[in-house]
């Protein structure tokens, strides 16, 4: 009888400890697929970041461009000069048409030139806004539920609810039970 104890006690102890180590290896499973995720989602995060920074840089080069440029049409418009024909001390002063056309298109350029920085820094706000829109609606870290946490967690009660069947398996019996009657 004691032969029989012991041999329970043994089987016992064997599988709880095999269903132990099963649950412990599922756990950093679940863990490390947890990782995964976390690193994918970060991996989108800087995507979405790189592609806002894009366009932000392009539209900041732009708005330099446009800037010094309404800079040079202004310097152009306040001291800008149009010299008429002639030998230098008997110039005649330009015709007025050519002067308004002159006047008149400066202003112009500084109007679109005015209307290219505003698009541009439009842009790079709405840009900016959009890429924290995504940031932090769409692209979140996935973090784990209490439920989630609670599957992965190997616990002893898990086992010992499993019944009387699987606390006295037999390790391997049942695959070479199975082996001997299929080799028939």
């Amino acid at each position: 009888m004691s032969f029989v104890m012991d041999a329970l006690t043994e089987l016992f102890g064997y599988n709880r400890g095999n269903f132990m180590f099963d649950r412990k290896l599922r756990q950093e499973r679940e863990y490390m697929e947890q990782d995964m995720r976390i690193k994918q989602f970060l991996l989108y995060r800087e995507d979405v970041r790189d592609l806002a920074d894009l366009t932000i840089s392009k539209m900041d080069s732009y708005l330099m461009v446009s800037l010094l440029e309404i800079g040079c049409c202004l310097d152009l418009l306040v001291e800008g000069v149009i010299r008429g024909a002639g030998p230098e001390d008997s110039r005649t002063p330009p015709p007025t048409w050519l002067l308004w056309l002159y006047t008149i298109s400066l202003a112009e350029a500084m109007l679109y030139l005015f209307l290219s920085s505003w698009l541009a820094i439009h842009a790079s706000v709405s840009c900016h806004s959009f890429s924290v829109r995504l940031l932090t609606q769409y692209v979140r870290l996935p973090v784990p539920n209490t439920e989630q946490l609670d599957a992965a967690a190997a616990r002893g009660t898990d086992f010992e609810g499993m019944g009387l069947q699987q606390f006295t398996r037999v390790p391997v019996a049942r695959q070479e039970w199975e082996a001997f009657i299929n080799s028939d």
